[in-house]
C-alpha cells in the first residue's frame, strides 16, 4: 500500500474516536516517511529504518519525551495496519525509551483567585475566559473534555447551587459526573444569557464566536485563554490547561482528602496515576515526613 494512502487511511480511523489525537499523529507520520523519502510502500518500511530516524531525531537534539512519543505514534501505526493483515514491520521491535518529565507546574488556590480577579465579566470575551478557568479549577475536566462540554449534558443546580454534567472520558470511554460550585453556576448563566443575546443556536458550550459557521473552540484557543489571563494576572510560570487539574489534585490533598476521593473527582481509571499525584504533593509529605523526624 502507498505510504501516502496508509498515513490517510489510519489518521481517518483514529480522528473517528480521538480527533486531537490524530492531528497530533499525522505530522509525526509525515516526518518518519519525509526521512525516509524512498520508501513508496508502507511494507517496505523496516526495523532499521526506524532506528536510523530514532538516531537522527537524537543527532537533531530532540528531547527524549518527543523521541518518545513519535515512536508510541510509529508502533500504533504499524499495529494497526499488522492488524488489517499487511505484512509491515514488527510493532514489538519498537522498544520504549526511558524518560523523566520535569515536575509540572500546577495553578494554586492562589493563582487561580488571582486569575479570576483579573477578568471583567462585562466583556464578552473575558466572561467566556473567566468561565472556562473556573470549570477548569472546579471540575478538574480536561481540555478535550471541556470543548466537548454541551449544554444537554448539564443536569439541574441543586439546594446548594451545585450543577453537574455528564462527560464521555476519551482515555476510559465511560461517562462520568463533574460538579461545579454556585459560583460558577452564576458565570455560567451569565455567559448563556450573553449568548442567548447573539442569536447562537447550538448544544456546544463554547463557540468560536470570530468563525462564520457556528463551530467549537479547539485546544489551542483553550491554550491562549489560559496565557492570556495568567499574563494578566502577573504570574510568570508556565501554566496550560491541564495545569488545573494538576492544581485540583493539590488542592483536595491539602484540605485533607484521601486518595480515593481524588481519584473519584479526576476519574482516574488507574489509582497509581492518583498515587504519582500524592507522591509530589509538598504539604502531605512533609507531615507524613515530619512525623518519623526527630527534633534535634
Amino acid at each position: 500500500m502507498l505510504v501516502e494512502k496508509a498515513i490517510e487511511s489510519y489518521i481517518n480511523w483514529k480522528a473517528v474516536y480521538s480527533p486531537h489525537a490524530a492531528s497530533r499523529y499525522l505530522p509525526r507520520l509525515q516526518k518518519l516517511f519525509a526521512f525516509t523519502s524512498t520508501i513508496e510502500q508502507v511494507e517496505d518500511l523496516t526495523g532499521d529504518d526506524i532506528n536510523r530516524f530514532h538516531k537522527q531525531m537524537e543527532v537533531q537534539n530532540y528531547s527524549r519525551a518527543t523521541i518518545a512519543y513519535s515512536l508510541t505514534v510509529i508502533k500504533n501505526f504499524l499495529q494497526f495496519w499488522k492488524n488489517r493483515g499487511l505484512s509491515v514491520a514488527d510493532p514489538k521491535e519498537i522498544k520504549s525509551i526511558v524518560f523523566t518529565n520535569r515536575v509540572k507546574s500546577i495553578v494554586t488556590e492562589s493563582d487561580f483567585q488571582k486569575m479570576s480577579d483579573a477578568l471583567d465579566e462585562e466583556s464578552e470575551l473575558e466572561l467566556r475566559i473567566k468561565l472556562c478557568i473556573h470549570l477548569l479549577w472546579d471540575t478538574g475536566m480536561r481540555v478535550s473534555e471541556l470543548i466537548d462540554l454541551n449544554l444537554s449534558d448539564m443536569n439541574e443546580e441543586n439546594e446548594k447551587g451545585i450543577r453537574t454534567a455528564q462527560i464521555l472520558s476519551k482515555k476510559s470511554a465511560r461517562y462520568n459526573l463533574v460538579a461545579w460550585n454556585a459560583e460558577t453556576n452564576r458565570l455560567l448563566s451569565k455567559y448563556l444569557e450573553s449568548r442567548m443575546n447573539n442569536l447562537i443556536q447550538t448544544d456546544a458550550l463554547f463557540v468560536n464566536m470570530m468563525s462564520k459557521r457556528t463551530v467549537r473552540i479547539n485546544t489551542r484557543t483553550v491554550q491562549r485563554w489560559v496565557r492570556i489571563v495568567a499574563m494578566k494576572a502577573s504570574i510568570v510560570k508556565p501554566i496550560t490547561p491541564h495545569s488545573f487539574r494538576h492544581g485540583k489534585a493539590h488542592c483536595m490533598l491539602n484540605h485533607g482528602a484521601n486518595i480515593r476521593d481524588v481519584q473519584a473527582i479526576l476519574r482516574h481509571v488507574n489509582p497509581v496515576t492518583t498515587f504519582h499525584y500524592l507522591s509530589l504533593n509538598e504539604k502531605h509529605f512533609l507531615e507524613v515526613a515530619g512525623q518519623h523526624l526527630k527534633a534535634v
